[in-house]
C-alpha cells in the first residue's frame, strides 16, 4: 500500500502536531497509510540508507527545516514528492509564530517563491475573502533595506552582509535619501555593530531597533531585499518592493534590480490581484 511520510522536529511540538494532522488528512483522502519520523532520526544515516527509506513514500510532508543537507539534496532530486508548510501569505500575522497563525502556506516541490504566482494563481479570489492594502498616511522619509538570515535557503549562497553593503553603496551613488536598514529578527545582536559601521562609513544610514516591521514600513518609500518574506508585509502595507532574487514570493510583481531604479521615491505600486489569488490557493488552516 502506498504511504505518506510526515517529518517533524522533536523540539517544535506545535509544528509537529500540525504536520501530523495534515499528513493524516492527506493520507486519508487518498486512502494511504502514513508514518511520522523525527528529523533527527535521519542525522546519523548514510545517504544511501536515507534515500532508500525515502523512496518508499509517495509524498513527504514537512516544514522548511534547515540544517540537514543530505535531506535537502534528496529533495532537489525528487522535488515532486515534497509538500511544504510555511508561514502564510493570507492573513499573515507579522509578529506571530507559525502555530499562532490562522493559516499556513502549503506548496509543492519547493518552499521557496520561484515562479510562485505563475505556478498557483488563476486570477480568482473566492467570495468572502478580502485583501486590504493598508497604506500609511505618514510622510515618507527613507528607503528601507531588509536584511536576511545568514545561511538561509532563501538567500544562500549570497552572504546577506556583503549584499547589504553593496546595496547601500549602489543606492548612495544614486540618491542622498535616508536609508534605514532592518536586520533579521534572529540576528538582532548584530544591530549595534551594523549601526556603528554604517554610521561611520555612509551618510544618513540608520539601523532600526524596532521589532515590529509594520512600524518601519510606515515611512518607507520602498523596501529592498534579496528574497525576504517581508515582501508580503511591504506590499500589503502599500510599499513598493525591490526583490532581487527569483526565490522571492513577490519577484514576479516587483522591481528586481536596484541598479535600474532611477527614483526610489516614485515607484509604481503593482496590482495585487494575482498575489491574492495565489495566497488563497496555497492557504491551509
Amino acid at each position: 500500500m502506498k504511504k505518506i511520510l510526515g517529518i517533524v522536529k522533536a523540539h517544535s511540538p506545535e509544528k509537529s502536531d500540525f504536520i501530523k494532522k495534515v499528513t493524516g488528512v492527506i493520507a486519508k483522502s487518498f486512502e494511504m497509510k502514513y508514518e511520522i519520523i523525527k528529523l533527527r532520526d535521519f542525522e546519523n544515516e548514510e545517504n544511501k540508507d536515507l534515500y532508500d527509506e525515502l523512496n518508499e513514500y509517495e509524498k513527504v510532508i514537512m516544514f522548511a527545516y534547515k540544517g540537514l543537507d543530505k535531506l535537502k539534496n534528496y529533495q532537489i532530486k525528487n522535488s515532486e514528492k515534497f509538500i511544504f508548510l510555511e508561514m502564510p501569505i493570507y492573513k499573515r500575522k507579522i509578529n506571530s509564530m507559525s502555530h499562532e497563525q490562522m493559516f499556513l502556506k502549503i506548496s509543492t516541490e519547493t518552499h521557496l517563491g520561484n515562479s510562485f504566482i505563475k505556478k498557483y494563481s488563476d486570477g480568482y479570489i473566492r467570495n468572502g475573502f478580502k485583501f486590504e492594502v493598508k497604506k500609511s498616511k505618514l510622510k515618507k522619509e527613507y528607503i528601507l533595506i531588509i536584511n536576511q538570515m545568514l545561511g538561509d535557503s532563501a538567500i544562500h549562497p549570497i552572504n546577506p552582509y556583503e549584499w547589504l553593503e553593496s546595496t547601500v553603496k549602489k543606492i548612495r551613488e544614486k540618491t542622498d535619501t535616508q536609508i534605514l536598514i532592518r536586520e533579521h529578527p534572529f540576528q538582532q545582536k548584530n544591530i549595534p555593530k551594523l549601526h556603528f559601521y554604517f554610521k561611520k562609513k555612509y551618510k544618513d544610514v540608520k539601523v532600526s531597533k524596532i521589532l515590529d516591521i509594520s512600524k518601519d514600513l510606515e515611512k518607507a518609500y520602498c523596501s529592498v531585499m534579496v528574497s525576504s518574506g517581508s515582501c508580503i508585509d511591504s506590499l500589503f502595507a502599500g510599499v513598493p518592493v525591490i526583490a532581487e532574487d527569483p526565490r522571492s514570493h513577490a519577484y514576479e510583481i516587483s522591481y528586481n534590480d536596484v541598479n535600474k531604479i532611477k527614483k526610489f521615491d516614485n515607484l509604481t505600486f503593482p496590482n495585487l490581484n494575482e498575489l491574492g489569488s495565489t495566497s488563497l490557493k496555497t492557504a491551509v488552516s
